[in-house]
């Protein structure tokens, strides 16, 4: 596709994305992921994840579409380019996030991705034995992560304070924005409410989203199982 044809495709996605197709943003994110890319990788050096960086570009893509006018002469990668400077404000705000480890939170999100297809699986929070044998960890380190995510405890995870933690949690959720662009919109529903991103309210009860959602608690079952699945099986 050449920048012709791209334009009228990313105007045309952009008119589709305002009148609520939420799968038009998802198109028009990959149309435009090299340049996603291109730019978030001046910030690789930055003491904040890539993938993190990577998510806020998609995400300022999103605040981009509602401001641009199809009808413009100007090309919406153009307008985007323009207003993907906001990442260095970004990064910016978030250094705090090199306290944590990398690997840290990949430990953090694989748990909390296992926790969530038992819980679906079983229709029950799942024990601490059956989390350390669904994970091969010991008990004591399924009980030191249930203290850093249940009781926000700061040493366990080294971070300095409640503020740090919450931040770094946050970034971490917007690593997920790398499959989430591929999901359905109802799979991106059900993800919102179980862990409570993009504004939504974190939902423990699967009949609570099936009511928020639209949709049958076996639909969210069936939903959460294959994202969880997905979520695990990358990391």
């Amino acid at each position: 596709m050449d920048r012709a044809e791209q334009a009228v495709a990313d105007a045309k996605l952009v008119e589709a994305y305002k009148s609520g197709d939420k799968g038009a943003l998802n198109q028009l994110i990959k149309n435009n992921m090299d340049l996603l890319q291109m730019r978030a990788g001046r910030y690789r050096s930055a003491p904040v994840p890539f993938a993190a960086i990577l998510g806020q570009a998609m995400q300022l893509t999103a605040v981009t579409a509602k401001k641009f006018d199809p009808k413009s002469d100007t090309r919406f990668r153009t307008f985007l380019d323009y207003h993907l400077r906001g990442l260095y404000r970004y990064v910016q705000q978030n250094k705090r996030v090199d306290r944590v480890p990398e690997h840290r939170l990949l430990q953090v999100h694989r748990y909390e991705s296992q926790k969530s297809l038992l819980q679906a699986r079983q229709d029950r929070e799942p024990s601490n034995q059956e989390m350390a044998e669904a994970l091969g960890w010991s008990s004591s380190e399924v009980q030191q992560m249930e203290k850093v995510l249940g009781q926000r405890s700061l040493a366990a995870s080294g971070l300095e304070n409640v503020e740090a933690q919450d931040s770094a949690q946050a970034r971490f959720a917007e690593t997920v924005d790398l499959s989430y662009v591929g999901w359905t919109p109802q799979e991106q529903l059900v993800y919102d409410y179980s862990v409570g991103a993009h504004g939504k309210p974190k939902l423990a009860s699967v009949p609570e989203i099936a009511k928020r959602t639209g949709l049958s608690t076996d639909a969210v079952y069936r939903i959460k199982r294959k994202l969880a699945s997905e979520l695990d099986a990358a990391n």
